[in-house]
């Protein structure tokens, strides 16, 4: 069963990571030659400096693509990569569902910045996978993903 799969989000947060800065810059430093007056030549410092900010606010937020499933067999498979073009570390974690412990999920940068990380049991100690960003997730897998999840500690802790 497939929890979370936000590929089609990460896709067009990529387009828009590849569009903004050279569109951006293209606006703000044009603007002196293409614009025939000074409000023309505004609107294209407005709106390049939007563009410019949009791809600062992307690399704050640190969007990555998230691939969560829990398997009949009782384990769960996490694959994640960022979202920026270019320098991606590809992640892959599997799980038993049994073992897992707790999640802690933190919200940062007035709500943008959501990130998870997962509490295992493995050989009688207790070790933490490392955080991944929730930010390109929609609210609806979200939501799922946190049900799913508490489901199953509610399950694991009855047991």
């Amino acid at each position: 069963m497939i929890v979370v799969d936000n590929r089609l989000q990460v896709a067009k947060i990529k387009l828009a990571y590849m569009v903004t800065l050279p569109v951006g810059l293209l606006l703000i430093f044009s603007s002196h030659f293409i614009s025939s007056s000074e409000s023309e030549a505004l609107v294209c410092i407005i709106l390049g400096s939007l563009l410019v900010f949009t791809f600062i606010f992307l690399l704050i937020i640190k969007p990555q693509y998230l691939y969560f499933s829990a398997e009949n067999s009782g384990k769960i498979i996490i694959r994640t990569y960022h979202a920026f073009p270019a320098f991606r570390k590809y992640k892959a974690f599997e799980m038993n569902a049994a073992g897992l412990q707790d999640y802690e999920i933190r919200t940062s940068f007035f709500g943008f910045l959501k990130s998870i990380r997962f509490s295992v049991l493995s050989n009688q100690k207790i070790g933490k996978y490392p955080w991944i960003s929730l930010s390109a997730v929609s609210k609806k897998e979200f939501t799922a993903l946190k049900v799913f999840l508490d489901k199953l500690l509610k399950t694991s802790k009855q047991n």
